[in-house]
């Protein structure tokens, strides 16, 4: 193509508002491996896979989506949807909620429940059900009277209100049962398989533990304060997180669960990531563990290649994010022949930093980190996402998203919020602002430090866990604003510009709360909405007349400003 002919084409994009979707998608990097007891490659474990890189395969087209939210098939249940999990089959789906279990057909363009299961609760408490999810689901004009609302249908004590303990963790195994926390305050630890291998006798429980009456070496229950994290290990042995604890338990429930107690001032509030070689990784609200199981023993000794490190935390934010530590679950960087093996959260600083700590051994020559707590950082860098002037705030409650050595995070640290998480969630948005600011980085391996690729001080996030698509190098945040309402908002990878927005409007079912930006296959989102699994297939869209408008800054220009680009209009 002449320079004449190629100035044409890219003014062409630019007075359409276009900008165009990597078509090569994501430069090829080394991934995990596998881990063959998980029921899928991706969507088997809390961050779409043991490493928790919160990437997934399937691609998303470029221009703009209007959609009717009523109008798509949905999974009727909630409040608290954390994510929809795969089974081995990719027909079929386990829909985890607060207090119930779904198993779901894939269906065309539809979904639908075949099989369901309340987990249980406490007997003073009404289960949610589809009437209490329609008086919920509806516009409310301040947080007083959607506090009235929710204790009509919940009760007046907020310690009975459906929350993460009880259906909010979950991971499922290649032999198709889903683990998932559940009862009063989350400690019980459920086995749940289809009856006979079939969903139409329906569900059942095949065993459960409680993970309250099983101590570790210093006596603390594991499941004191509930379960806060599920995975599993590469030989198929389940990994329970709880609060000051970290369990190894045969699949069967059976059995004494191996036990490691965490520091007696340390509180765990998120999941946890493995690797290939019997590597668990949690941090506390103080420490980065790595923790080793070897097929027959869980230790924390340094010589089976077990550590422990500290990592800066700060003061206490107004909303967005509880506590004084890490707001994000750790993520594996580096995998195969790449030379560094990482792995990565945000800290607790009142201004966050992406922290990288050595996964293995240290570099025998590498020297302390300037400001780092300990040898075993391999670097960090203060976190801006573009906002500006600084904020007194700046973290994140969610897990970093990593491919190769790039990652991504938002800031969801807002001014104002509720005391009660289903209130904070339920009313950011239409009644408390959101927060805003996302960041791209990118980790050199030679010099072992960050680099910032680019920031967009503008992007609008929420309580849902951003996610990648590979094959579209597109990475999706999910938000809300006055003038369009609730929105998946989908930026390039390399570039930072705004290529994808998916419109829900006004209707409380667009508000994501708890969940996963998730996508069956190209173009085929399941959005975990708080009135349950809604399927919406964007390919099947009508394009309607393109709107014009300017691209985003070039993310050379460090901060991306100012408005979002027109895209193509498509309406459902």
């Amino acid at each position: 193509m002449g320079l004449a002919r190629l100035v044409i084409a890219v003014l062409a994009v630019l007075l359409a508002g276009v900008v165009p979707a990597r078509s090569e998608g994501l430069p090829a990097a080394a991934e995990a491996a596998r881990n063959p007891f998980l029921a899928a490659e991706t969507y088997g474990a809390d961050g779409f896979n043991s490493s928790r890189t919160g990437v997934f395969v399937h691609g998303v087209s470029p221009g703009t989506f209007k959609v009717d939210l009523l109008k798509a098939p949905r999974i009727r249940q909630g409040p608290v949807n954390l994510m929809t999990y795969a089974s081995p089959s990719p027909r079929f789906l386990w829909a985890v909620s607060s207090r119930r279990v779904a198993y779901v057909e894939l269906k065309l363009s539809d979904v639908v429940e075949v099989a369901a299961l309340e987990l249980g609760a406490n007997p003073v408490v009404v289960p949610v059900g589809p009437t209490a999810l329609d008086r919920l689901l509806q516009p409310f004009p301040d947080l007083p009277r959607l506090e009235e609302t929710v204790r009509l249908e919940f009760g007046p004590d907020p310690q009975g209100w459906p929350s993460l303990s009880e259906g909010g963790v979950a991971v499922v195994s290649i032999d198709n049962v889903l683990y998932v926390n559940s009862g009063p305050g989350g400690t019980m630890l459920l086995a749940i398989r289809l009856v006979q291998g079939d969903p139409g006798p329906g569900l059942k429980v095949m065993s459960r533990l409680d993970l309250a009456t099983v101590t570790g070496p210093s006596g603390k229950p594991v499941g004191e304060g509930g379960i806060v994290g599920l995975n599993m290990t590469y030989d198929g042995r389940v990994i329970a997180v709880g609060r000051r604890s970290v369990a190894v338990i045969e699949r069967t429930l059976a059995g004494q669960p191996q036990v490691i107690s965490l520091g007696n001032d340390e509180t765990v509030s998120h999941g946890v990531a493995v690797d290939a070689k019997g590597g668990i990784y949690v941090a506390s609200d103080r420490m980065m563990h790595k923790l080793v199981w070897n097929g027959f023993r869980l230790t924390a000794s340094e010589a089976d290649g077990a550590w422990a490190a500290p990592y800066d935390t700060g003061r206490r934010p107004p909303a967005g994010k509880t506590g004084t530590g890490a707001g994000s679950a750790p993520v594996l960087m580096g995998f195969g022949d790449d030379p560094d093996k990482l792995v990565v959260i945000t800290d607790g600083a009142d201004r966050m930093k992406l922290v990288a700590f050595w996964r293995d051994h240290i570099p025998n020559r590498f020297v302390q980190r300037p400001r780092a707590r300990t040898l075993r950082v391999a670097g960090q860098i203060e976190v801006s996402c573009g906002v500006a002037p600084p904020p007194d705030f700046l973290q994140s409650g969610h897990s970093v998203v990593a491919h190769g050595y790039d990652a991504f995070v938002v800031n969801t640290v807002r001014p104002q919020g509720a005391d009660q998480p289903l209130l904070d969630t339920m009313a950011t948005g239409p009644i408390l602002a959101p927060a805003a600011g996302a960041e791209r980085f990118e980790w050199n391996a030679e010099y072992d430090q960050w680099r910032s690729v680019w920031t967009r001080g503008d992007v609008v996030t929420s309580g849902m866990a951003p996610a990648l698509s590979a094959r579209s190098a597109t990475v999706l945040v999910h938000g809300y604003t006055k003038e369009d309402g609730w929105e998946l908002t989908g930026m390039d990878w390399m570039t930072g510009r705004t290529v994808h927005r998916t419109l829900f409007g006004q209707h409380p079912l667009g508000n994501g709360g708890f969940g996963a930006i998730q996508f069956l296959g190209d173009d085929d989102l399941l959005f975990d909405s708080l009135g349950g699994p809604t399927r919406v297939q964007l390919k099947l869209a009508t394009p309607k007349k393109k709107a014009a408008g300017s691209a985003a800054p070039a993310a050379s220009l460090r901060s991306v400003e100012g408005g979002r680009p027109a895209l193509p209009e498509v309406g459902r």
